[in-house]
Order: structure tokens, then sequence, then C-alpha cells
């Protein structure tokens, strides 16, 4: 990797010129490394993207000294990094609550006797959405403690992996998305008043691993509920299809796959039907 050097006194990256030529090699890498392709409309918010990164690193030159270095593969954490900062984050806690609405009911009514309980929160980013899973489990299941019980949390960014991992999140946010009881029940404070912390009893039944959807799947058991949500958006048909096949090889009979509410499985083949609000089984 070229040096990092402050006196190189460059133009900010901003200003530099990135071709659809460059666009295109930038989004081949990106590819090969997530399955997802970037379009050339949205050039702009990637550029932008790259030119953080570019300054967090002090360097390298330029957009093609960049882009070298990450095809030759000679700097394994800055790819990542690429990785991660093109990779769209958004998530906050309890997230369409239709979808919690029926976890409650699965938990309630769905569940039967059974002692052994999966789930996965798939592209699980910052990780509200695994916390708010593992929450709504302490609500309604007063013996989650005596079951074996766990949720598997996983997203492509190591970044977002870390900082799920954490389980802190800033106070305003959590007030905003989470009523007072809930706050009580599962956050504590923290050394800084504008975080709070999650409750080990939550995240004790969690656990984060990085994952690339694409890649093959080693699950030794198979999962009841797989949040797969505004995810598929990214992928085309042929991707979308082999996702869902492999997704539907790791449900459990009549597993449950929840999705974003705006996408659509249409121009896919897959074994699932719909029962409600993007919620499929098999």
């Amino acid at each position: 990797m070229t040096a990092m050097n402050d006196s190189w006194n460059l133009p900010a990256p901003e200003t530099l010129e990135v071709s659809d030529r460059l666009f295109h090699e930038f989004s081949d890498i990106f590819f090969k490394r997530s399955g997802i392709r970037l379009p050339l409309e949205r050039k702009y918010l990637i550029v932008h993207r790259l030119s953080k990164l570019m300054s967090a690193q002090g360097g390298p030159v330029d957009f093609k000294d960049l882009c070298r270095i990450l095809k030759d593969g000679s700097n394994p954490r800055l790819i990542q990094q690429f990785v991660d900062s093109l990779t769209t984050n958004y998530s906050y806690f309890f997230r369409d609550p239709v979808h919690f609405r029926f976890l409650k009911y699965f938990f309630l009514h769905r569940m039967g006797d059974r002692k052994r309980v999966r789930i996965w929160s798939a592209a699980c980013s910052s990780g509200e959405e695994p916390y708010s899973i593992a929450m709504t489990a302490r609500e309604v299941l007063p013996d989650l403690d005596l079951l074996d019980f766990k949720i598997l949390a996983t997203d492509i960014s190591r970044a977002m992996i870390e900082r799920a991992v954490t389980g802190i999140y800033r106070r305003d946010i959590i007030e905003r998305d989470i009523g007072r009881e809930r706050i009580r029940l599962f956050f504590h404070e923290t050394a800084n008043p504008d975080f709070l912390e999650v409750r080990p009893e939550v995240t004790n039944i969690i656990d984060f691993r990085e994952f690339n959807l694409l890649d093959a799947y080693p699950f030794k058991g198979l999962f009841d509920i797989v949040f797969l949500r505004n995810v598929l958006i990214y992928f085309d048909a042929e991707k979308k299809t082999r996702m869902l096949e492999k997704i539907a090889d790791v449900l459990s009979p009549e597993g449950y796959l929840l999705l974003g509410l705006t996408e659509s499985l249409v121009g896919t083949t897959h074994r699932f039907k719909q029962i409600d609000h993007n919620i499929y089984r098999l």
C-alpha cells in the first residue's frame, strides 16, 4: 500500500475524477465480494463513501490507486473496509411492528412443547433487529432460560458486527424507538449518559457472526424463523432464487421466512407460500 504521508497536499478526494469505467471496476470488485451490483446512477453516493474511506486511510493518492490495491489483494484490511463502506446499513429497534406481533404469536401459539428454538437474523446490520427479537422472547417466554434458545445474527460487514456486539446505542435513539418499560427491563446506564447498553440477559441468547449470504451455509441445525428483511432488493433474480433455495434448505418443516415489507419475490423460483405481510412459510 502507498505509504501514508501528511505532506501530500492533495485535493479533497471529492474533487477527483472517477470515470464511468473506473466506477465499473469498483462495482466489479464489490460484486465479487458481496454479490451486490452497484448501479451507475448511484455513482455520486458511492464516490462520496469511497472519499471518506480514503480520507480515513490518509491515502491512497487517488481512486485509481485505491482500485489497484483492492484488485491485487495486498491489503485485506482495506478490502474489508471497502466492503463495509459501501454496504448500506440502516436499522432501528422493532422495525416493522407487524413482524414482531407475528413473532409473539409464534412464541405463544406455534412453538408447542419444543425445547429447541433457532432464529436467524440475516443481514442484522448494527444489531437492532436481533436485540428486538431477543427482547420479544424475554417478554413472552417466562421459561426462556430453560429452553435451548438461540438467535444467530449475521452481516457481511465486519464493522457492523463489531458495533452490534457492544450492545451500546445512543439514548435519544433508544428513547425514540422503545417504550420506557422496555428500556427499564432491557437496558442499563453506561459511563456516558448519552448512551445505554443492552443487558446481558438479552445479549446472552444472541450469537453475532460475520457472514456473506452468498457463501455456503455451514449450519448443522435448522432454523424455525429467518429474518431476511430488506436484503433481496440488492440482488438480481438469479441470486435471489439461489439465496431463497439455500434458506429453504436450512428452515425447519413449516419454518417461517420474514422479508421486508416493500420486497417482492416476483421473478424468482421458490418453495415458499405467503401467509401475511411478507411473512412466508415452507
